[in-house]
């Protein structure tokens, strides 16, 4: 925050509205690994504050003690140093999310979260049910989709709900003035390559342009792990078609607007 994948972006798009009649605080436990980064700092009219930030990245050791120190950090200025009406929360981390709870529980201050994906991607139907199940701490949601509600409702039923749909800052396809087409189709990921069936789409264009003999290129915008199969699978396929794919890496959100508009489709 305030620049990142989707979860930030949309974060910010919803957080800055709110900011034109109320005060709005991000914190995060994350740590950016980026040199002159503020730890705290305003965008949009939107305050935030990191919990710490790092020159460079330490060890593993460092890192999980320094993780702890950010955890207890949170829940400390959530305790003692910021009074607030409501607290929304955006992570994964359902465990994390008991302990927030338990802060809050002490302030009396309501407890929402904002939901835009639902655990299917864990493998373990105990694992899976019993996150789930921790949904029930919460208030009420702000949820992407009337599915995400539907599962929801069954494990925390008493709890109000939100619809907020994708959201798109449109100033910052604004900004980017008149953008000429290029001959390309885009896709761009946050690293779900196997999510998207992305050799599926990387075999069925090579398939496309040796029936039809287009000029037309696939790029792609996507963070690839070296240690993942399917993503090797992927990198290498891309590799050895340097006529069909060009691989860009992870781009920064700002340059992403452009690229959307510069395609001739959209993947």
């Amino acid at each position: 925050f305030p620049y990142g994948m989707a979860s930030s972006n949309r974060l910010l798009c919803y957080a800055s509205s709110i900011a034109e009649t109320k005060k709005v605080l991000v914190l995060t436990y994350d740590a950016p690994y980026r040199e002159g980064t503020q730890e705290i700092g305003n965008i949009n009219g939107v305050d935030y504050r990191y919990m710490q930030c790092y020159m460079l990245r330490p060890n593993k050791m460092l890192r999980l003690l320094f993780l702890l120190y950010r955890y207890v950090k949170l829940l400390l200025l959530l305790l003692f140093c910021y009074k607030c009406k409501a607290v929304v929360f955006l992570s994964h981390r359902m465990l994390y999310a008991i302990m927030v709870k338990s802060v809050l529980a002490i302030k009396g201050v309501p407890f929402y979260r904002e939901i835009s994906e639902t655990p299917e991607n864990i493998k373990s139907v105990w694992k899976r049910k019993s996150v789930l199940y921790v949904n029930r701490i919460f208030d009420g949601f702000i949820v992407i989709s009337y599915g995400i509600e539907n599962l929801l409702k069954k494990y925390a039923h008493k709890s109000k709900y939100f619809f907020l749909p994708v959201l798109v800052q449109i100033d910052r396809f604004r900004e980017c003035g008149i953008v000429s087409k290029r001959d390309v189709i885009f896709y761009c990921s946050g690293g779900n390559a196997e999510r998207d069936g992305l050799l599926d789409i990387l075999n069925g264009f090579i398939q496309y342009k040796g029936k039809y003999g287009s000029d037309i290129k696939l790029e792609i915008a996507t963070f690839f792990n070296s240690s993942d199969p399917y993503h090797k699978k992927v990198k290498d396929l891309i590799d050895c078609y340097p006529l069909c794919f060009t691989y860009l890496g992870c781009l920064p959100t700002t340059e992403i607007p452009r690229k959307l508009m510069e395609a001739k489709v959209l993947m």
